[in-house]
């Protein structure tokens, strides 16, 4: 079985993985001696010390620097530039090796040693999505239970991979523990790439590649290390949120056990959280303060986002202000209108200036979040009734179905 990694060797995964599981069998041992080293040990450790030779000498193999970006469309039958997500396909030893790098040696140092906060939960071993999900699902319960004003911010980075500025991304890999050899390697390896484009007419002759006056930035999606790098850039942003915001509190009614969070991300989907939950309790703050801490928040964000290379994607972006009023006819505690509570959230973009009116969304209106549905007020009804239009549209398709009892 073939895959699409190195696109000009041929040398692609699937023949790295036969070489793994290939094993000529030896014969015995004898007793008291060291077992011989095994057929895929010896191929791998030619395979290793080639690179190592590499990274020695500073030297990059010139078939590392031959990349192939290949277009996908995000949209199905949309093939407009703007909505193409472009993969670059390297060779696969040397995306493993950079891999190996960063994920298996870096960010596990990086993680014994406590260095990447609590708020980032993605390309982190034993975190999830759904443990972000999870967070924000709780924020909406203890504001609904407590009848505390919460206001909820999501935003998502445009093309994360693709903006980092790896200068930086480098600096921050030498703090947490890399040597510098090992960075100058990778951006040397990067900065000779040779950059070509696949269609269904085969791949280009021309390419591309990163110069002086027009240097590329980013990693690329595709690149083993990309995640990590990420995860570094995106814990530094995180940490510096809390100079110019306190996020969300939350507490017992003793006081005993409490609670502090800025926001929650997975990957490049963040959400943010400003309340003042002590004073909302007593009724000492109006969802208009609040809601002036999360446009400072925002912008502080936006501003972080663009110094480090990231844009907003502002089609993405969207929050919510849970306030919660007595309803004048029955009586009962309910979430505010945005009639009731008319904010908004304008964001001045440090690109050009210009004015950004982001998008406020009713507590009853449900988006979808790292693969489930919700809103502000109501739990998981969301992605019940999704869940429960997915169900049914299956029943109708097998039950009208030719398909036989065997075949099923």
């Amino acid at each position: 079985e073939g895959t699409s990694t190195s696109p000009f060797s041929n040398r692609d995964l699937s023949k790295y993985k036969a070489l793994y599981k290939y094993s000529d069998p030896k014969y015995p041992e004898e007793e008291g001696s060291d077992p011989p080293p095994s057929d895929e040990e010896v191929l791998f450790g030619i395979i290793s010390s080639i690179a190592n030779l590499a990274l020695e000498n500073q030297h990059p193999l010139n078939r590392w620097t031959k990349v192939v970006n290949t277009m996908l469309e995000k949209i199905p039958n949309n093939p407009r530039i703007d909505k193409l997500r472009v993969i670059n396909l390297f060779e696969a030893d040397m995306n493993f090796f950079f891999g190996a790098l960063w994920n298996r040696k870096l960010v596990k140092h990086a993680e014994k040693k406590n260095m990447l906060g609590q708020e980032q939960w993605g390309n982190r071993a034993g975190k999830c999505a759904m443990d972000a999900v999870m967070l924000k699902q709780l924020s909406f319960m203890v504001s609904k239970l407590t009848r505390t004003t919460l206001i909820s911010f999501d935003k998502d980075a445009k093309a994360c991979y693709d903006r980092m500025v790896m200068s930086l991304v480098n600096l921050l890999a030498q703090q947490i523990g890399m040597p510098a050899k090992v960075c100058k390697f990778i951006s040397a390896t990067m900065d000779a790439a040779h950059y070509h484009v696949k269609t269904s007419l085969g791949i280009s002759e021309e390419h591309y590649e990163s110069t002086v006056d027009r240097p590329l930035y980013g990693s690329g999606q595709g690149k083993k290390d990309a995640p990590s790098e990420w995860l570094v850039l995106s814990t530094l942003i995180m940490e510096v949120m809390s100079e110019k915001t306190k996020g969300a509190f939350f507490c017992d009614p003793e006081n005993r056990l409490s609670v502090q969070r800025n926001l929650d991300g997975f990957v490049d989907d963040v959400t943010a959280f400003t309340n003042d939950f002590q004073a909302s309790l007593q009724q000492l703050v109006t969802w208009e303060t609040i809601l002036s801490n999360m446009q400072v928040a925002a912008q502080w964000w936006e501003q972080l986002l663009h110094a480090t290379g990231g844009k907003l994607e502002l089609s993405k972006c969207f929050f919510y202000v849970i306030d919660w009023i007595s309803d004048k006819k029955t009586g009962r505690v309910r979430p505010a209108t945005i009639e009731e509570t008319p904010g908004q959230i304008e964001l001045i973009q440090s690109e050009d200036a210009s004015t950004i009116l982001i998008e406020r969304k009713d507590t009853h209106s449900a988006h979808r979040t790292l693969g489930t549905w919700m809103n502000g007020t109501e739990g998981q009804k969301a992605a019940l009734i999704v869940l429960r239009e997915k169900s049914n549209h299956f029943y109708r398709a097998f039950g009208t179905s030719a398909m036989t009892q065997r075949a099923a």
